[in-house]
């Protein structure tokens, strides 16, 4: 089984709101129909909330509406569903690597109470695609989790893209939080964090501070899978 991220825009002349219905709705439910998807989870991109903004992490992703992730035998990816509901920004064969999970409780479908972010990362120039998912988990991921005081963590490591669409990325970071106060007051707890975090992110990734594409995403999770959640 792999895990497979679909980032989607919204079609020239849909309105954001009939967008997000379609997608919830009728998107959906073409996905989970699909033969061997095995899990499913719906995100739509939400406006970063001012506090978030005012606090350095806004610089948010563009030209994005929903993301898509899937889990599925490789030989049973459903691309052609995405035919029509949506522009097909990009699409991402990963290594899914959860460093902290959370048991979820809430119905299937509903939006999770929690707070998710995700960024786009693409490794530094000195570094191979493999050492970057090295260092990755071995050295930045101890570090992280006692310093960002997250509810759930989770590194995919971009094992190919799937389509010419696809812009040349090495990593998507999930992140989350119960809410924007714990994320502000989380994320950096102690004054010195940001320099100690930011040193070591300096070492793997490229243009952290100039170039982030991040999204604030509502989840909702329309096929749990297990193993996410452990």
């Amino acid at each position: 089984m792999e895990k497979v991220f679909v980032f989607l825009r919204r079609p020239l002349g849909v309105g954001l709101e009939d967008f997000r219905r379609i997608y919830l709705e009728d998107h959906a439910n073409q996905v989970l129909e699909q033969p061997g998807v095995q899990g499913y989870v719906a995100n739509l991109t939400e406006e970063i909330p001012q506090a978030l903004t005012q606090a350095g992490f806004g610089n948010p992703g563009t030209g994005v509406d929903a993301v898509d992730e899937l889990w599925c035998a490789p030989e049973q990816i459903p691309l052609d569903v995405y035919a029509g509901n949506g522009v097909l920004v990009g699409a991402y064969r990963v290594n899914e690597r959860v460093m902290r999970g959370y048991q979820t409780t809430w119905p299937v479908g509903q939006r999770s109470p929690w707070l998710k972010r995700i960024a786009l990362l693409r490794r530094a120039d000195r570094m191979s695609h493999e050492e970057f998912g090295d260092y990755w988990s071995d050295q930045h991921a101890p570090l992280a989790l006692v310093t960002h005081r997250m509810i759930q963590y989770v590194q995919n490591l971009i094992t190919s893209s799937l389509t010419i669409e696809s812009s040349q990325w090495d990593g998507i970071v999930q992140t989350y939080f119960w809410s924007v106060d714990d994320f502000v007051k989380g994320f950096f707890p102690h004054p010195e964090d940001r320099e100690v975090i930011m040193t070591d992110v300096r070492k793997f990734v490229s243009d952290w501070e100039q170039q982030t594409t991040a999204w604030h995403l509502g989840e909702y999770i329309m096929r749990p899978l297990g193993a996410l959640r452990a």
